[in-house]
């Protein structure tokens, strides 16, 4: 029986997978001297150990200034500047000097060269990791670094032979590594647990693991976008839906514009809540991975509901409409009124109505408004709109608040 061929060439992703070890450690590694090359077998070589000065020595930016100084004196008739001292003279080339940044000054030929020092900017750091992970490195050079990489032992992928993982032998630490056990990015999307804390941020969980917060801005979102004003609707809403609309087959374009306009704002957040997910748990899902599930088949059509877990949200917290405040409630219907008021689209003015109505619903059940405030609270000009108008949209989607 032939002995298996071992691969000459490892990728990074490949160094990552089979050695068990974090993405950001190949930088470790490569630090302590395992080469990389790129795929055209340029070798890559780390510009922080390359010595660096300034292009310019402060005595050639004073001759400089000398000579400048000498052509403006020669300027001829004119000419109005007081020549400067040598102290001036200097002054100004020590500034200049000093503004300089630091080059290589000899960089080595037929290489590329890479700071193997990960930024503190997350995206220029996904950008440095996306790049290592394509690099290539040599098996040989690999075998002498397998101590480095947890004790795990590298072998070509014909000598792999794989038992089923022992659950009682596994310890998950961190959600980084519950992604990489996860090899089906799907079931890795449904076992996060998403939980709101505050509009602009949230909280996010990956199986049994400690939930961690972020900021919109950690996430990359602002929180007067479309993709964040999304997330915070599905946390919002009793049922975790997004209402997108039925599209129009009667070719009304009011709802066709409201439907596209709202998945768009599916399409927005999946892409960034996706790139996030890549950056923070070292995962490669596909941009394209569906997050949310049309309901149209449970008899909920024009609605959406995410792939991934809502948790449930703590009581000190949590934005539901049973654990509002009086005040925190009316001053919702008061916005929600308004920005109904401003809306010329029929179709989004009566999803507003519906959502002011599940507000209204609650507010009425706790004495909190009458229907004559209502009443003035919701009317459009030139319509008069009846409080159970409002609370009939809520009826008539009764069949999702069931669900």
């Amino acid at each position: 029986m032939n002995e298996p061929v071992k691969p000459r060439w490892y990728t990074g992703q490949r160094i990552v997978t089979d050695c068990g070890i974090e993405s950001f450690e190949l930088f470790d590694l490569m630090k302590k001297g395992l080469q990389a090359y790129t795929h055209t077998g340029k070798r890559v070589v780390d510009s922080d150990s390359l010595p660096k000065g300034k292009r310019l020595s402060l005595e050639q930016v004073e001759r400089y200034q000398r000579s400048k100084q000498k052509a403006s004196v020669l300027g001829g008739p004119g000419t109005t500047s007081r020549p400067r001292s040598e102290y001036e003279i200097k002054g100004i080339a020590k500034r200049i000097y000093d503004a300089q940044s630091m080059e290589i000054l000899n960089p080595p030929e037929d290489c590329k060269i890479m700071s193997f020092t990960l930024s503190s900017n997350d995206k220029e750091a996904a950008n440095a990791i996306s790049k290592v992970l394509s690099f290539k490195f040599k098996y040989d050079d690999i075998v002498k670094f397998k101590h480095e990489c947890r004790q795990a032992h590298i072998v070509a992928p014909q000598e792999t032979h794989t038992e089923p993982a022992d659950p009682k032998n596994q310890s998950e630490i961190g959600g980084r590594k519950e992604a990489n056990e996860i090899k089906d990015y799907e079931s890795f999307i449904r076992s996060l647990q998403v939980s709101y804390v505050s509009d602009t941020e949230v909280s996010i969980k990956v199986g049994d693991n400690k939930a961690k917060n972020y900021t919109c801005k950690e996430m990359g979102f602002k929180s007067a976008e479309n993709g964040w004003k999304l997330l915070m609707e599905v946390l919002k809403d009793g049922n975790n839906l997004f209402y997108v609309g039925s599209y129009s087959k009667d070719k009304i374009p009011e709802k066709i514009k409201y439907y596209n306009q709202r998945q768009k704002w599916i399409a927005y957040f999946t892409k960034k809540f996706i790139t996030f997910i890549n950056r923070e748990y070292g995962t490669r899902i596909s941009g394209k991975t569906n997050l949310f599930e049309n309901q149209k088949k449970k008899n909920r059509d024009g609605l959406y509901k995410p792939t991934f877990q809502i948790a449930a949200k703590d009581a000190d917290h949590s934005p539901g409409i049973e654990n509002m405040s009086r005040q925190s409630l009316l001053k919702e219907i008061e916005t929600l009124a308004m920005n109904r008021r401003r809306e010329k689209d029929q179709v989004v003015c009566e999803d507003f109505l519906f959502r002011i109505g599940k507000l209204a619903e609650h507010a009425s059940k706790c004495g909190w408004i009458s229907e004559e405030q209502l009443r003035k609270m919701i009317s459009l000009p030139d319509e008069e709109v009846a409080p159970n108008d409002a609370m009939s949209l809520v009826d008539e989607r009764a069949e999702i608040n069931d669900c």
